[in-house]
């Protein structure tokens, strides 16, 4: 599987982190609006559980300072939201339309209609949508 990663903070780091240990899953493409993290060095990026982010070779991972730039990168399957919590109705929308099997941060979207609008495209496009 072929992920986009929307979102370089402590969270999209977090999962980056995940993704990295699962055989056949590969990060093809990120996006961020921070140079610095877009070359793959996360290690100002800190959170709640303490201790610096890591550093990445992103020399086979193309990068983009527009997410939706990255939802439609050649060959992605899935796209990974992990953007500030606005975006994330947005960005998972975008995914679904571009035919992208979505997984999308909390909360997925900021009220019930949004979040019923996303699960009704995710139905339309055949297309796995899944709030982590």
């Amino acid at each position: 599987m072929r992920i986009a990663m929307l979102g370089l903070g402590f969270m999209g780091s977090t999962h980056l982190k995940s993704w990295s240990k699962l055989p056949d899953v590969s990060v093809v493409a990120v996006s961020s609006g921070d140079e610095r993290r877009l070359s793959g060095d996360l290690s100002a990026v800190q959170g709640n559980l303490g201790g610096p982010g890591e550093r990445y070779d992103f020399s086979s991972v193309t990068g983009y300072k527009n997410w939706a730039d990255a939802v439609h990168h050649p060959g992605v399957d899935a796209v990974d939201v992990c953007l500030p919590t606005h975006l994330h109705s947005d960005a998972a929308l975008a995914g679904l339309r571009a035919g992208k099997h979505v997984l999308v941060e909390k909360p997925m979207a900021l009220s019930g209609d949004m979040a019923d609008t996303m699960l009704a495209e995710a139905k339309s496009q055949n297309r796995v949508l899944m709030p982590a």
